[in-house]
């Protein structure tokens, strides 16, 4: 995995030299993403810049080295990702000179164009294309939005990179904060696509081209529509034992696909029957090439209600990995804490153990992991999931008057509000009669009335509605929550150890895949995942297999408590909260309450406190 980061400078306003020196500040900065390899290119006529952070992982040779330019000359590529089926092409290009697929997009991209390219080619990847003839900028990225990108505009520069903290060396940045992010993050716990925290600047969305030609032009080219694809998905008869053949085919090849490269492969392990059925394919195929045992991690807590290592042990005994379980404290987090800089506020605590294994697997000289992640969305793994339709159903049947006199009752009722999580969060959903109205506020885990003193923006849900309410809500995890929070977190996590994650469940065939089984198929009599859970039974322990999804969090609340505890007060102070835009005397009796065990209010301190950490540390950026 690599940084990329570039700039233009249409109208020529600065030396080349002073562009190349602010590109080595920033391409320095993204140096824990790519610590093997570093070029730069510059095109002074046109005022562009490009440079690249390398992690080899494919081709090591000096063959890989990036910038790349095409065999014709016309086109300089900058590249960060992998391409899975790049040796389906390979073929197509006879004059290559190395092994890496960055070579096969690159002259893809000259000979196919940049957005057949993307629609042709499997993978995670964000890359940056220029067009020496032309001088046409080209920016995409991968489907469902596995690596990052940004772009903005700084005077009269284009500027666009994997991480915006490194943009906060050139020159005329501002930095200053949008409005709708910053809503986006007090109510979701993270910046929801497009949108980027700083005004002026977004990502890159999911499945498209960015064009910009010389002239200022901006077209976007769509390759990959969730949309349309799950609108002209059409819902397959199979039956049950061909539906799973179909399925175990399909992730068995994209498994396969993520264990090529250079380097030593491992496998991320947890409790769940996700990363087991991926663990429990590549010990199959390793075993089949005769390879040593997959080398598997897993993590642990001291906190039993937290601990999935017992289950993650059981797959790795029952599948024969060499499996490593590390167990993390209060202790290791305020480690994480203290190296790791969040590009954008960030406040899903399960970031911190996901940091901690990627440190720990990079420890043990593993360079590329597999993971689950992305199997409860395709295959409707979440439990909110039937919860949310059920409750809608429910509240139905209760009188519209009655459902607002309660809520309003209750909230203003205090001992309610500040002991009882579960029954504040009932009575807020109370006056709702809509789906996506009910499952935003089930998404937006942040809304305590009277935090923010400013008036916080609405969160810019997708509106489409599909033929069932769970499709409804796995179409909108994919399009908001698995790119702003999921693969972020993991993305972010990794990276800042140089470690690469692959997840074989966010290929586009099995994504698809995902879309034509019918709803039987995906929830059978209260069980999420159903068919997932089917194939799971055949690869790992029953047990494992059928076991009540737990989900990957920490012990947030002990440990805020505890090792945590100094942590936080260093940041909660009232002047601190005040200047940020907080209510501080309302912040404050929430870490009282949360420390005499009077509440849990760890989730609303800790989107709190990783908002202040992240505005003190980008200060000494």
């Amino acid at each position: 995995m690599c940084g990329i980061v570039g700039l233009w400078d249409t109208k020529r306003q600065w030396a080349l030299e002073f562009l190349q020196t602010f590109i080595v500040k920033v391409s320095n900065a993204l140096s824990h993403r790519g610590p093997d390899d570093c070029g730069m290119w510059s095109d002074e006529a046109s005022g562009i810049v490009l440079a690249h952070r390398r992690l080899a992982v494919l081709d090591l040779s000096p063959s890989g080295h990036q910038p790349m330019r095409s065999a014709s000359g016309r086109y300089i590529i900058i590249y960060n990702g992998e391409i899975y089926n790049f040796l389906d092409y390979r073929g197509e290009f006879p004059f290559l000179k190395g092994k890496s697929d960055t070579e096969v997009l690159l002259e893809a991209c000259e000979a196919w164009g940049p957005v057949e390219a993307c629609r042709r080619f499997r993978g995670m990847f964000a890359f940056a294309l220029w067009d020496t003839f032309d001088r046409v900028l080209f920016l995409a990225r991968d489907r469902v939005g596995e690596k990052p990108l940004y772009w903005g505009k700084v005077g009269t520069m284009i500027v666009f990179t994997s991480e915006l903290k490194a943009l906060h060396h050139c020159p005329g940045w501002k930095g200053t904060l949008c409005q709708k992010a910053l809503s986006s993050y007090l109510q979701l716990g993270y910046v929801i696509d497009p949108l980027a925290i700083y005004e002026g600047f977004q990502k890159i969305v999911p499945g498209t081209v960015l064009e910009i030609s010389s002239k200022g032009t901006e077209t976007v080219h769509c390759f990959w529509d969730h949309h349309t694809l799950v609108r002209n998905s059409v819902l397959s008869t199979d039956s049950t034992q061909e539906a799973l053949e179909k399925l175990e085919d399909l992730l068995l090849d994209n498994v396969e696909r993520r264990m090529i490269c250079d380097v030593s492969v491992g496998a991320f392990l947890s409790g769940g029957i996700d990363s087991g059925l991926v663990t429990a394919m590549m010990q199959h195929l390793q075993k089949k090439r005769a390879g040593d045992a997959v080398r598997s991690f897993s993590i642990g807590f001291d906190v039993r209600a937290y601990n999935e290592a017992s289950n993650a042990e059981a797959v790795a005994c029952h599948i024969g990995t060499q499996h490593k379980t590390i167990y993390m404290t209060g202790r290791d987090a305020l480690d994480v804490l203290s190296q790791a800089y969040w590009d954008e506020p960030f406040s899903d605590s399960s970031q911190l153990a996901t940091a901690f294994l990627c440190k720990q697997a990079k420890n043990h000289q593993v360079t590329v992991c597999l993971s689950g992640d992305g199997g409860d969305e395709s295959f409707a793994g979440y439990t909110r999931y039937l919860a949310t339709e059920v409750l809608l159903t429910r509240l139905n049947k209760i009188p519209l008057w009655l459902r607002k006199m309660v809520s309003v009752i209750g909230m203003h009722t205090p001992w309610i509000c500040h002991r009882y999580g579960r029954i504040r969060k009932a009575i807020q959903v109370l006056p709702i009669n809509d789906l996506l109205e009910l499952y935003k506020e089930i998404c937006t885990q942040y809304p305590v009335h009277g935090v923010w003193k400013s008036h916080l923006l609405g969160v810019p849900f997708p509106e489409d509605r599909l033929w069932h309410s769970v499709a409804s809500m796995q179409y909108w995890d994919i399009l908001t929550y698995l790119p702003g929070d999921i693969l972020t977190k993991v993305d972010r996590a990794s990276m800042a150890y140089s470690l690469e994650v692959r997840t074989p469940f966010l290929d586009k065939t099995v994504i698809e895949y995902g879309w034509t089984l019918p709803m039987h198929h995906r929830i059978y009599k209260g069980q999420p995942k159903y068919l997932l859970r089917k194939l799971a039974s055949k690869w790992i322990p029953k047990f494992v297999a059928q076991d009540k999804k737990m989900g990957f969090g920490v012990p947030l609340a002990h440990w805020l408590r505890k090792d945590l505890r100094s942590w936080m007060e260093s940041l909660l102070t009232p002047q601190s909260l005040e200047s940020a835009g907080f209510n501080a005397k309302a912040i404050q009796n929430f870490w009282k309450l949360h420390l005499k065990r009077k509440a849990d209010y760890s989730n609303r301190l800790w989107n709190t406190a990783m908002f202040l950490y992240w505005n003190k540390s980008k200060e000494k950026i």
